[in-house]
């Protein structure tokens, strides 16, 4: 009799625990947020687009966590971050740049201004770590916003970490006399869109899920793209 009550006391211990693992696998599965990413170079539209994308799924009841590329780096002390025009150095100046840093370098050939970007260490570092940091908040079940000037190198690493994840990659763009009208619209750095643009290391073909036009729509429209395009992927049934 002992023998037989061990026998069905292991058995159901094997039928508990294999319940508990396969359960807790999908329920860990399901708890898992969503992430969409906007990528484009400066004055493409990308911020004011994922701020209306941010607002339209907090309408339809779906809290999304916003977080600027730029706002990561800018957790950096000024020494190592700095985005304000008067932070660019003229060619010829680069031994006066914190080469740890970020460093925006301003030249000029027969098209105007073009502002060229450098990583130091520090930024390297730094980028390397916003992915993961991303994959560990959506595996808490956060659903995110990522928006940002990423470089080709991060991206594409990026998307191999979060590959399996309910992840979006979406690219958007201008003409560069678009972009050149934001910039002096916004009183920017002029020409670092054009910089970053003509080093061709923003954009992978065939690598986004989605890429859109902002040259002739407003950022609600672009953000209204994008949630049309994910909606189906995302919408748990709220209003």
């Amino acid at each position: 009799m002992n023998t037989i009550f061990k026998k069905l006391l292991l058995c159901a211990a094997i039928v508990i625990g294999f319940s508990y693992f396969f359960f807790h696998k999908k329920y860990n599965a399901e708890k898992k947020g969503h992430i969409i990413v906007i990528s484009g170079v400066s004055s493409s539209g990308k911020s004011s687009t994922a701020r209306e994308l941010h607002t339209l799924l907090a309408h339809h009841g779906m809290p999304y966590m916003l977080i600027k590329y730029d706002g990561v780096l800018e957790t950096l002390p000024s020494q190592w971050v700095n985005f304000s025009p008067d932070a660019i150095i003229e060619e010829g100046e680069l031994h006066q740049a914190n080469k740890e840093g970020l460093i925006y370098i301003r030249r000029y050939d027969e098209k105007g201004p073009k502002i060229e970007t450098r990583n130091g260490f520090v930024i390297k570092r730094l980028a390397k770590s916003v992915f993961p940091m991303v994959n560990v908040l959506a595996s808490n079940g956060n659903n995110i916003i990522f928006e940002g000037a990423v470089s080709t190198y991060w991206l594409t690493s990026g998307k191999k970490l979060l590959q399996g994840t309910s992840a979006f990659f979406i690219f958007v763009f201008a003409s560069q006399e678009e972009r050149l009208k934001r910039e002096k619209e916004k009183e920017g750095a002029i020409g670092q869109s054009r910089g970053q643009h003509e080093s061709g290391n923003y954009y992978i073909p065939n690598f986004f899920d989605l890429e859109i036009d902002t040259t002739n729509i407003s950022p609600a429209e672009a953000a209204q793209q994008i949630f049309d395009f994910v909606k189906p992927k995302i919408w748990d049934g709220r209003s």
